[in-house]
C-alpha cells in the first residue's frame, strides 16, 4: 500500500504553519478548530482557565486580566484563539465552537465546565497589539503606547474613531448625548461629506467641525474652537476608557449564573510596543469595565525573547493567578491525532492500523537493528513497538524528539533561521512536506532525516543554502561528489548544533535509513565514501571519528588550516607526553621486590632523561618501517629492546592530535583581535576542536595500545601472553618480558630489605634471619659490591653511595635502592669497607653515626656519602699512636679496636683545635693575653694532623709524625689552661686600671706611685709574655696607686671649692655696689648656678676633671660680672620710660610734673604750653676694676724632689717664697691649685 493512503486526511491538504488574528475567514477558522489538539498540557491550562471563569460567574470579580506566556512558537496565539472562539461559541460550518471539542478534551469536568462558561452570551475582541499600536511606538507617546492601544481597540469596537483618541472622546461625549445622527446630519449639510467616511481628516475641516459643534453641542465658538486646538492623550488611561458596551444580541435573563461579557483579546505584543518590559504588562494592572452589565475580562500573550520565561505581570487583578507557560507539545502525540490515529471511528482506520502493525511484525528485528545509535546524549531510539510505530510511520521515534531541538539550534545560529519557529506549527509543516516526498512508496520505506533540510531551506540565511547547492552543483556535474553525498551533507547540517547525536560514520548512516529492508553494512560503506569525498572536497571536517558540516567561512578556515605544514617530530612528542605522562606515569618496573628502571621511547626517541636501564620502544604509524613489518623483522630489530608497535589501520590518534597541532600553529600566525566576529568564533571553535582532538586522541591511543603486537629482545611475544587488551596491560607485559631478559642478576638479592629501619639493624649488627647475613643470604650480591669497590679503589676513582645505587639498578643487575643500601650497610657493619661523609669517616659502631650512615644509604642524600674498600693501619702504628695517647695530658685511654682508636685520636684533636679556636675567636679578640702564640700554635698543629681523617692510615700517621709538637705544646699549654679563667680576672682588673689612669699619670709623675714606683710595677706585669708567676700582685699594687690618687683628687677639690666661694663673694660685691637698680632675686640664680658647679665638683673622680672645672671658673665668673651690668642698664632704661608715661595732655593743656631733683616747677608756671620737660637723670656709677689674680699649679710650684737635709728645706722653701713674690707683683693676688 502506498504511504498517502496509510493517512486518514489528505496529505496534501494545507496546513496553516502560523496562526494569526487576521485569518478570519470561515474555512481557517474551521480548520483551526477542527485540526486543534488538545494536549495533557493544555487541558491543564484550559483546565485552569474555566475554573477561574466559572468562579467569576458565581462571584463577580474584578480579577479579570489573563496572562499567557510561553515560548517562540510554542502555541500560545492557536490557545488565545481558541479561548476566543469558545467563549464567543461561534457557530462554523454548521457546528458550534464548543462542540468540535468533543472528543478532544479527555477530562469530562473541564469540558463542562467549558460549555458552562460559553453558555454565557459573550463578545470578543481579537486583535494583534503590533498592528494596532505601532502609531505610538517612539516619541512620547512610548511610554503610554500599551494603554493608548486598548483605548484605540475598544474605541473603534464601539464604532469610534479610535486611531485618533481625541476626536474618539468628543464622539462618545455626542453620542452620550444621543446626538450621534444630528451630528452627523449637521456635518452632511455644512461640509457637504460623509462623517465617516470623512473624520479620518477632520482636521482639514476645521471650520465646518466647529460650526457643527456650536449648531448641535450649542457650544461658543470659543468653546469649540479650544477643543480643536487641544489635546487629551495624556489624559488617557483603562479606568477612563468607553464605557458603553456595543449592542449585545438577546440573551435569556441575566441572573447570578448567566450575564453577558465582553471579552478583549490581545497577541503578539511583548516586544512591539514601547522599549520598557515593565510597561509592556501594565494592562494587566487595571480593572476594567467594559460592560454595561458585566465585567470585561482581557487576555493577552507574550513570547519570552531568548527562550526564557518572563514573569507574570505584577498586577493584582488576574483571573488566573498561575496559569503557567505554554510549553511545546510533544510533536509524535500532535502528529499521531492530527493524522488520525489516535481514535479509529471507521472500518477503515483499522484496518490501515492493523496493516502497519504486521509490517512492523515482520520487520521488527531489523528494525530494532537499524536505529541503535552509537554515544548518543538522550533516549534516541527506533519504534518502541507496533502500537508505536503504526502511530508515527512513515517517520521515527528519533526524529520526534531532535527536530525541536534542530530547529531550535538553526534558529539562534542562522540570521534567516531566526525566523523559523521552533514549535509545533513549524514541525507539522515540515512532517507534513517529509510525507509529501515520500507519499508514492510503498509501506517499507521511511523518512531519512535529511528529506527535513527541504522543508526548511528557505528559512536558512544564504551561506548555508549556498554551501547545499554548490554541493549539489558538483554532484551534478561529476565534480568530485555525487547526488548521495548531498543528502548525507544535508543530514550534517540538521544535527550541526545538537549533543544528541555524535556525527560518527555508523551514526549518521542511521540518519540516511530510507527503507525497512535497506542493507546496514553496505550504507555505512555508501555513507563512509560520502564522507570522504565531502571531506576531501572541503565540505565537512573530521575530528577524530567525528564529521562536522562546515559553512563557507568554515571551509577557508579549515582549507588554511589543513594547508599548515606540522613537524612530524612535534606529533612525536605529544604523544610521549600522552602516554608517558598519562597512559602509564612509571619509571621503574615492579618484579618481585625490585624495582627495575627502563628508558621510555617513542618511535625510537626517547622521552625524558636516560636512567641507563631496559629500552621501552612503542612505534606508531609515524615509523612505517616499522609499524607496518611483519612479525620477524620486528623480532630482529626487537633487540635488547621491547617493541610495543601500534597498529598499522588505525591512526586516528595520529590525526587528531596532527590536526590539533594544525590548529595551534594556525591560531598562532592569525590577528585573531583584528578579524572579524565570525570568524573569530570560528577560531574560537576551532580551538575547542583542537582541544577534544587532544582528548580524543588519549583514548584512541589507549586502544591502540590494547591491541598492539610486541616484540621483546628477538622474540614476538603472544597478545595472551600479556596479560590483557589494555594500555597498561600492554606495557606492563612488554616489561615484564624484557626484565627477564636483561637482569639477569636480579636473583643475587635473595633476602630484600624493607626500608631504613632494617639497614639500621644491619648496621648496628641486630638484624635477624637472612639480613644478618647467614644462611648465605645475599652473599652473591657482597661479592659483586666488593668486587666493584675494589675495581674503583684500584683505578682511584672516588665512589659515593650514588654511583652504586646507580650502577647496581643498571643492568643486569636491577636492584632497589634499598636492597644496594642493605649489602652495603653489612660491609660496613663487618669493617669491610668505609664511609666518609664532608670528609669525616663514619662509624657503624657509633649510634649517633649510625642513623645518619643510614639516612645516606637509603635516602636523598645517597651521593653525599663516599664508599671505600678500607685499608686497615699496621700494628706499628697502631702501637704507636696508642702510646703517644698516653703519654697526652687528659687524652682517654684508646679501645683495642683500630675504629675506637681512630676515634679517639680524632676526638682529642678536635677538642684541642675547639678549644685554641675559642681562646682566639672569644678572649684574645678582646684583649691581648698572654699564651696568645701557644693557643696560635696548638690550633695549627691539630688543624693540619685533621686533615688526613679521612684515610685512617694517613691520619694515624700524621698523629704519630707530630707527637713531639704535641707533647711539647701540652706543656706550654698547661699555663695557659691555669690563666683561664681564674687569673684572667686579675689581668682584666689591673689593665683597666691602666686604662682608667692614664690620663692622671702626670699628677703623680714625681712620687712613689708614679711611672717609676708602683705604676710602672703593674705595666711590667701586664707586658710580660710569662706573667703567670706575678699576677697575684696585681691588686695590691693596683690598692697602692689608687689611695696616691685619690689624695691628689682631694686636694684639687678642696681647692676648686674654695676659689668657687670667693668668686662668689665677689660678685656679691659687685652687685651691692649698684643699690636697688638690681632685679630682686638676680643674685640669688646666679648663687643657684654656682651651686650646682659645686655639686659637679664634689662628683668628680679625676684630677684632670678638676682641672677642667677651674678653668670653666674663670670664664663663668666673667660672665656673671658682666651680666650684673646688663641687669642694672635694663633696670635704669626702665625707670626712664616710666617718667617719660607721667606727661599727661589734659584740654590741650600740657601739664608737665617736676621731676624730684629738678628746679622748681614754680619757675615754670607761666610757660604751661612748653613741652620741655627734662629727662630723669641716669645715675652713673663707675664700675669696680676687675681685680687680676693668677692662678698657680702646685705641681709647678712645688716640685717633686727628694730632700736630705735642713739646707735642702730651707732652699725648697725659698724657691717657693720667690715664685710666689714674683707672682704677685704682676697681679691682685694669686690661687695657688
Amino acid at each position: 500500500m502506498q504511504i498517502s493512503k496509510l493517512f486518514a486526511k489528505d496529505i496534501n491538504r494545507p496546513i496553516n504553519g502560523v496562526i494569526k488574528v487576521a485569518q478570519d475567514d470561515a474555512a481557517s477558522i474551521q480548520q483551526e478548530l477542527s485540526e486543534y489538539v488538545v494536549t495533557n498540557e493544555l487541558q491543564r491550562h484550559f483546565a485552569d482557565f474555566f475554573e477561574a471563569y466559572d468562579r467569576a460567574i458565581d462571584t463577580p470579580t474584578d480579577k479579570v486580566g489573563v496572562w499567557i506566556s510561553g515560548f517562540f512558537g510554542s502555541g500560545k496565539s492557536h490557545f488565545l484563539k481558541m479561548l476566543s472562539y469558545l467563549l464567543s461559541n461561534c457557530e462554523v460550518g454548521g457546528i458550534s465552537a464548543i462542540d468540535y471539542f468533543d472528543g478532544k478534551v479527555a477530562d469530562p469536568m473541564v469540558y463542562s465546565q467549558m460549555r458552562r462558561a460559553v453558555e454565557v452570551p459573550t463578545e470578543t475582541i481579537l486583535f494583534n497589539i503590533d498592528s494596532k499600536g505601532g502609531q505610538w511606538k517612539g516619541g512620547a507617546e512610548a511610554k503610554t503606547a500599551l494603554l493608548l492601544t486598548f483605548a484605540r481597540v475598544f474605541y473603534e469596537h464601539l464604532g469610534f474613531y479610535g486611531e485618533d483618541l481625541k476626536l474618539a472622546r468628543l464622539e462618545q461625549f455626542v453620542d452620550g448625548k444621543g446626538k450621534t445622527d444630528e451630528f452627523r446630519a449637521a456635518f452632511a449639510r455644512i461640509n457637504g461629506g460623509d462623517w465617516v467616511e470623512d473624520r479620518p481628516n477632520y482636521l482639514l475641516f476645521e471650520d465646518d467641525v466647529v460650526e457643527v459643534m456650536q449648531e448641535v453641542l450649542g457650544m461658543s465658538r470659543e468653546a469649540a474652537q479650544h477643543w480643536f486646538d487641544g489635546t487629551e492623550t495624556a489624559a488617557i488611561s483603562l479606568d477612563a476608557s468607553p464605557t458603553r458596551s456595543p449592542p449585545m444580541p438577546p440573551a435569556a435573563p441575566r441572573s447570578a449564573a448567566a450575564s453577558s461579557a465582553c471579552c478583549s483579546w490581545w497577541t503578539r505584543w511583548a516586544s512591539s510596543i514601547g522599549g520598557d518590559v515593565n510597561r509592556h504588562v501594565e494592562p494587566a494592572d487595571h480593572r476594567g469595565g467594559f460592560g454595561r452589565e458585566g465585567g470585561g475580562a482581557r487576555v493577552g500573550d507574550g513570547h519570552e525573547p531568548g527562550g526564557h520565561r518572563r514573569g507574570h505581570p505584577r498586577g493584582r487583578q488576574r483571573l488566573l493567578e498561575d496559569p503557567g507557560a505554554l510549553q511545546h507539545a510533544p510533536v509524535a502525540v500532535v502528529f499521531q491525532r492530527r493524522r488520525g490515529y489516535q481514535a479509529p471511528r471507521a472500518g477503515e482506520d483499522r484496518r490501515r492500523r492493523e496493516l502497519l502493525k504486521a509490517e512492523y511484525d515482520e520487520q521488527s528485528a531489523v528494525l530494532k537493528n537499524l536505529f541503535a545509535f552509537e554515544e548518543s546524549q538522550s533516549d534516541l531510539r527506533g519504534y518502541t513497538g507496533p502500537a508505536d510505530f503504526a502511530a508515527t510511520y512513515p517517520f521515527v521515534d528519533y526524529q520526534f524528539k531532535i527536530m525541536p531541538s534542530v530547529l531550535a539550534e538553526i534558529r539562534k545560529h542562522g540570521n534567516s533561521g531566526k525566523h523559523l519557529s521552533g514549535g509545533e506549527r513549524s514541525m507539522l509543516s515540515g512532517f507534513q512536506e517529509a510525507a509529501q516526498k515520500v507519499q508514492e512508496r510503498q509501506s517499507t520505506a521511511l523518512v531519512p532525516l535529511w528529506r527535513f533540510y527541504d522543508t526548511i531551506a528557505t528559512f536558512l540565511e544564504h551561506g548555508i543554502r549556498q554551501v547545499i547547492e554548490r554541493a549539489a552543483r558538483a554532484a551534478e556535474g561529476d565534480a568530485g561528489l555525487v547526488p548521495d553525498d548531498v543528502k548525507v551533507l544535508k543530514s550534517l547540517y540538521l544535527i550541526r548544533y545538537i549533543n544528541d547525536i555524535k556525527p560518527t560514520v555508523g551514526n549518521i548512516a542511521i540518519l540516511m535509513v530510507d527503507d525497512m529492508g535497506v542493507d546496514k553494512i553496505v550504507l555505512r560503506e555508501v555513507v563512509k565514501g560520502s564522507l570522504d569525498r565531502l571531506v576531501r572536497e572541503n565540505y565537512v571536517s573530521r575530528n577524530g571519528d567525528a564529521y562536522h558540516f562546515l559553512t563557507d567561512e568554515e571551509q577557508d578556515v579549515a582549507r588554511e588550516i589543513r594547508d599548515t605544514r606540522i613537524d612530524a617530530a612535534a606529533i612525536t612528542e605529544e604523544i610521549k607526553k600522552i602516554v608517558f605522562d598519562g597512559l602509564y606515569t612509571a619509571r621503574k618496573y615492579r618484579k618481585g621486590a625490585n624495582d627495575f628502571p627502563f628508558d621510555r621511547f617513542v618511535d625510537d626517541t626517547i622521552y625524558g632523561a636516560s636512567q641507563g636501564g631496559m629500552k621501552l620502544n612503542v612505534v606508531t604509524v609515524g615509523l612505517p618501517e616499522l609499524s607496518e613489518a611483519d612479525d620477524g623483522t620486528l623480532a630482529l630489530k626487537s633487540a635488547d629492546q621491547a617493541l610495543v608497535v601500534l597498529p598499522a589501520g588505525d591512526d586516528r590518534y595520529y590525526e587528531a592530535l596532527m590536526d590539533a597541532a594544525r590548529i595551534k600553529k594556525y591560531v598562532s600566525t592569525q590577528n585573531v583581535q583584528a578579524l572579524s566576529p565570525s570568524k573569530q568564533n570560528i577560531i574560537k571553535g576551532k580551538q575547542a576542536e583542537a582541544a577534544r582532538n587532544k582528548k580524543e586522541a588519549q583514548q584512541y591511543l589507549e586502544e591502540a595500545l590494547g591491541a598492539a603486537r610486541v616484540a621483546v629482545n628477538g622474540r614476538v611475544v603472544e597478545r595472551r601472553a600479556l596479560g590483557g587488551h589494555t594500555a597498561k596491560a600492554t606495557l606492563e607485559g612488554a616489561l615484564d618480558e624484557l626484565v627477564s631478559s636483561v637482569f639477569t642478576k636480579a636473583d643475587y638479592i635473595t633476602a630484600p630489605a624493607g626500608g631504613v629501619a632494617d639497614i639500621i639493624a644491619i648496621l648496628a649488627g641486630t638484624a635477624q634471619g637472612a639480613l644478618a647475613g647467614t644462611d648465605g643470604a645475599n652473599e652473591r650480591a657482597v661479592e659483586a659490591v666488593e668486587t666493584y669497590l675494589d675495581n674503583q679503589g684500584r683505578l682511584h676513582l672516588d665512589t659515593t653511595m650514588g654511583d652504586l645505587q646507580r650502577h647496581f639498578a643498571g643492568r643486569p643487575f636491577g636492584w632497589r635502592d634499598v636492597d644496594v643500601a642493605a649489602v652495603v650497610a653489612r660491609l660496613l657493619a663487618e669493617g669491610r669497607v668505609s664511609a666518609r661523609l664532608a670528609g669525616k669517616t663514619l662509624s657503624a659502631a657509633d649510634p649517633s653515626e649510625r642513623k645518619r650512615i643510614a639516612s645516606c644509604l637509603a635516602g636523598k642524600e645517597a651521593d653525599t656519602l663516599a664508599v671505600l674498600k678500607r685499608q686497615l693501619p699496621s700494628a706499628a702504628l697502631t702501637n704507636t699512636a696508642r702510646s703517644l695517647l698516653r703519654d697526652l695530658p687528659d687524652a682517654p685511654a684508646a679501645p683495642e679496636g683500630i675504629d675506637g682508636l681512630v676515634r679517639v685520636v680524632r676526638e682529642v684533636l678536635e677538642a684541642q683545635r675547639e678549644w685554641a679556636a675559642g681562646l682566639l675567636g672569644s678572649a684574645y679578640d678582646r684583649r691581648e693575653y698572654p699564651g696568645r702564640a701557644v693557643v696560635e700554635q696548638g690550633l695549627s698543629l691539630a688543624r693540619e694532623i685533621l686533615q688526613s681523617q679521612a684515610d685512617e692510615v694517613a691520619f694515624l700517621k700524621a698523629f704519630t709524625d707530630a707527637g713531639d709538637e704535641l707533647l711539647d705544646w701540652a706543656e706550654d699549654a698547661e699555663a695557659v689552661r691555669g690563666f683561664f679563667p681564674n687569673q684572667q680576672r686579675l689581668f682584666d682588673e689591673a689593665a683597666q686600671l691602666e686604662e682608667a689612669m692614664a690620663a692622671e699619670l702626670v699628677y703623680l709623675v714625681d712620687s712613689a706611685e708614679g711611672p717609676s714606683g708602683r705604676w710602672g710595677e703593674i705595666g711590667a706585669i701586664l707586658r710580660d709574655p710569662s706573667p703567670y708567676r706575678r699576677i697575684s700582685e696585681l691588686p695590691s699594687l693596683g690598692d697602692t696607686v689608687r689611695r696616691a690618687h685619690d689624695e691628689v683628687v682631694r686636694v684639687g677639690r678642696s681647692d676648686l671649692l674654695d676659689a668657687m666661694e670667693a668668686v662668689m663673694a665677689e660678685i656679691r660685691d659687685y652687685a651691692a655696689s649698684a643699690g636697688g637698680d638690681l632685679p630682686a632675686g638676680f643674685v640669688d640664680g646666679i648663687e643657684r648656678e654656682l651651686a650646682a658647679k659645686k655639686d659637679q665638683t664634689l662628683a668628680a673622680d679625676t684630677r684632670s676633671q678638676l682641672d677642667a672645672f677651674a678653668t670653666q671658673l674663670d670664664v663663668w665668673r666673667n660672665g656673671k660680672l658682666a651680666a650684673v651690668d646688663r641687669a642694672i642698664e635694663v633696670a635704669r632704661e626702665a625707670a626712664a620710660r616710666e617718667a617719660a608715661m607721667r606727661t599727661r595732655c589734659e584740654d590741650d593743656v600740657v601739664v608737665k610734673r617736676p621731676v624730684a631733683g629738678t628746679a622748681s616747677h614754680s619757675a615754670a608756671s607761666g610757660a604751661a604750653d612748653t613741652p620741655a620737660c627734662p629727662p630723669w637723670p641716669m645715675a652713673q656709677r663707675a664700675r669696680r676694676p676687675v681685680a687680676s689674680q693668677q692662678a698657680i699649679e702646685r705641681r709647678d710650684l712645688c716640685r717633686a724632689t727628694r730632700l736630705t737635709s735642713e739646707a735642702d728645706i730651707d732652699a725648697y722653701v725659698e724657691a717657693i717664697r720667690k715664685k710666689l713674690a714674683d707672682a704677685l707683683a704682676d697681679n691682685d693676688s694669686i690661687s695657688v691649685r
